[in-house]
């Protein structure tokens, strides 16, 4: 953790660096451009100007005038020839740093999406593991008895060696924890349904619903931003990911449910490769109607900690 910590405390630090060298670099391109303008073309233009003015046969006939002017034209052009040669030097410094930059931001999102799938993993399953010992917690076998609820304990007699499990609902069901991330289908007015990111903040045994929050922030720029919530029934979640690996992969040609790349929205796939196709390890996928200028399906790529069977119609 320290080490990630470090790699991308340096990353963003040698980023910056980039990004004020670069402006150095802008700064002193715009200069030499300056100079271009009030040495080259200027002086250009001025003696345009003289010659235009002068009659033509004083200059025709006058060797020290035409000598005058071929003198100034040579010495304006070094030192456009200079100038440009600056240009051109600054340019290539410019590319160079750009292209320095754009590796780095892509090393940095690489990293981010690795770190995503890790901490999305370890969270699902630390919830997954996460167990609430039924004798020492009254007030659940409290709220678990009015509502109908029993404990997994009471409904295998396989776990009754087992001193803390999950609960269930009154069809059996595992309940899910608060906390886990998962896909929500929720509806709306005049809307068809949409499948988005959302998280669990609270179960409730009367209605056997959960309250889930959007994890769509909304309006960057909005000071005080609220997340919609919703609840809904088991059958509208889909618990993202436990776990990550290539046993735990859907086969090329799946159709799946996965987030759109920047965005928190779930939508139909067909898998292209698969993560341990890839050095990136994630997946390639085709969206449904996500489709190039020519009508060519377009190829994106989704981390695995976003990706989940598409449910049945």
């Amino acid at each position: 953790m320290n080490d990630n910590r470090i790699n991308v405390s340096s990353a963003v630090g040698f980023e910056r660096q980039q990004s004020k060298e670069m402006q150095l670099e802008f700064k002193k391109l715009e200069k030499i451009l300056r100079e271009v303008d009030e040495k080259v073309y200027k002086k250009l233009e001025d003696m345009r100007v003289k010659l235009k003015n002068e009659r033509k046969e004083e200059v025709e006939g006058n060797v020290d005038v035409n000598q005058k002017y071929c003198d100034t034209l040579l010495k304006i052009y070094r030192e456009a020839r200079d100038l440009f040669e600056k240009s051109e030097k600054c340019c290539t410094s410019c590319i160079t740093k750009l292209d320095n930059n754009i590796k780095t931001r892509t090393s940095m999102k690489k990293r981010k999406v690795e770190e995503d799938v890790t901490s999305q993993a370890k969270k699902n399953k630390k919830l997954a593991t996460k167990v609430e010992p039924v004798a020492k917690s009254k007030s659940y076998v409290a709220r678990a008895n009015s509502a109908g609820i029993s404990s997994a304990s009471n409904v295998s007699s396989s776990s009754s060696s087992s001193s803390a499990s999950f609960p269930v609902n009154s069809f059996h069901e595992p309940i899910l924890p608060v906390g886990t991330t998962v896909a929500a289908k929720i509806s709306k007015p005049k809307h068809k349904p949409d499948w988005i990111l959302a998280s669990i903040v609270n179960y409730i045994p009367e209605s056997g619903k959960y309250e889930v929050e959007d994890e769509d922030p909304g309006d960057e720029f909005d000071p005080n931003p609220s997340r919609e919530h919703y609840q809904l029934p088991r059958k509208c979640l889909i618990p993202l990911p436990l776990q990550v690996g290539a046993e735990y992969e859907f086969a090329r040609g799946s159709q799946v449910l996965a987030m759109y790349p920047e965005t928190t929205t779930f939508y139909s796939a067909t898998v292209v490769a698969t993560p341990s196709e890839r050095k990136k390890k994630d997946y390639q996928l085709n969206f449904v109607e996500d489709t190039d200028e020519i009508g060519e399906p377009i190829k994106r790529e989704v981390s695995p900690a976003y990706v989940v069977a598409e449910p049945k119609s």
